[in-house]
């Protein structure tokens, strides 16, 4: 094979930017749907520990792992599609954001970042589900206690993720 031919076919070890961007939007997507999974299980192990059989029948105690990964998966699932369309939205924010302003300076500004990004995210996350809501159910006034926790998540899950999405942005760079 000529040299010419071989050089044309090693790759550059840098991602495109258009991979950069879907990773960094995809690792927001897991920060977004796992986060707040998580974040049900010290819950869970409270209500656990407070039960007199769970800490005194040694039945009940054997199973105790395999009930935290069903609260688990089934905290999961409740949140799993609006994690995702908020990680979605945060992540092309990010993506965006780093696009037009450049790589971010410090951590604190990767951390504000991520808190806007987060608040956007999950800003558009509540318009979507009222909307899907109001068409499969009718118009629903959301409670206000829920959608400030929804955008309280989105801008602690915003923080989580931006210096992991800004560090994969940052690998297209070189």
């Amino acid at each position: 094979m000529s040299a010419r031919r071989h050089a044309s076919r090693e790759r550059d070890p840098r991602p495109s930017s258009a991979w950069a961007v879907a990773d960094a939007v995809g690792h927001c997507v897991l920060v977004f749907a796992f986060v707040p999974a998580l974040a049900a299980v010290p819950g869970w192990l409270l209500r656990e520990g407070s039960l007199a059989p769970n800490l005194h029948d040694p039945l009940v105690l054997a199973f105790l792992p395999v009930r935290g990964a069903v609260a688990l998966l089934n905290a999961f699932f409740v949140g799993a599609a609006q994690g995702v369309i908020a990680g979605v939205c945060a992540g092309l924010v990010l993506a965006a954001w780093r696009g037009a302003r450049g790589a971010t300076a410090s951590t604190a500004e990767a951390a504000l970042r991520g808190a806007a990004a987060g608040a956007v995210g999950a800003a558009v996350m509540v318009a979507v589900v009222l909307a899907w809501q109001a068409a499969r159910v009718g118009a629903l006034a959301p409670p206000p206690a829920a959608v400030a926790f929804e955008l309280g998540a989105g801008i602690l899950c915003g923080v989580l993720a931006a210096p992991g999405a800004s560090g994969l942005l940052a690998a297209a760079d070189g």
